[in-house]
């Protein structure tokens, strides 16, 4: 698992708050990108942000993350394949990262494939220490 400490500004998780943040990021995939996003939120507090009918799977953009216990924890992030090293992953992982902060999450966590290490370091992220259970 890898975490990043973010800059916490309060209390964790104001749903007003996110909606915000989900809109303005939709919008900038549209403007920036070019995407159609939609945005669906699941009864355990999952946001999925993903292309509304991508022409195929490669195009697909998807993006999910879940908050608990003062956490964000980053489950997916796919880039179109057409779109990757080109900053995308950078913008979203810089949006996210700055979200955390202002709606005051003290850390994104995630698990990582292997060829993604290099790419999570340069985003300011390092390997969690793993806890001891008793």
């Amino acid at each position: 698992m890898f975490k990043c400490r973010v800059g916490s500004l309060g209390k964790a998780g104001v749903d007003g708050d996110v909606d915000a943040r989900l809109e303005e990021f939709v919008e900038c995939c549209r403007h920036r990108f070019g995407w159609e996003v939609k945005i669906e939120k699941t009864p355990d507090g999952t946001v999925i942000l993903a292309s509304e009918q991508p022409a195929s799977p490669e195009e697909e953009f998807y993006f999910r993350f879940r908050t608990e216990d003062g956490a964000i924890f980053l489950a997916n992030l796919k880039i179109p394949a057409g779109k990757r090293r080109q900053g995308v992953g950078s913008a979203c992982v810089n949006w996210l990262k700055e979200t955390a902060g202002d709606l005051g999450f003290a850390e994104i966590i995630l698990e990582s494939y292997p060829s993604a290490v290099g790419f999570w370091e340069k985003m300011g992220f390092s390997l969690k220490e793993e806890e001891e259970e008793f």
